[in-house]
């Protein structure tokens, strides 16, 4: 949500934001940044009670490791 926020706040020319490169949107520029080196936190959340999701959860967690690292 603050992503698409920060987004549409660029696209009506109010400011400049830094998104990963998986994000793209229609009508806003997306230059590749080298040299800048910038990480992004993320979590996989359930519920105490949601051990079938934990379990389907971890080949997708897995699988963001071996993509990103971590």
């Amino acid at each position: 949500a603050n992503d698409d926020r920060a987004l549409e706040m660029v696209r009506a020319g109010l400011g400049i934001t830094v998104v990963p490169a998986s994000y793209r949107q229609n009508g806003v520029a997306n230059p590749i940044l080298t040299g800048f080196d910038l990480e992004r936190r993320l979590c996989v959340i359930w519920g105490e009670d949601a051990g079938g999701v934990r379990q389907a959860a971890l080949p997708v967690i897995a699988a963001i490791r071996t993509q990103f690292g971590g």
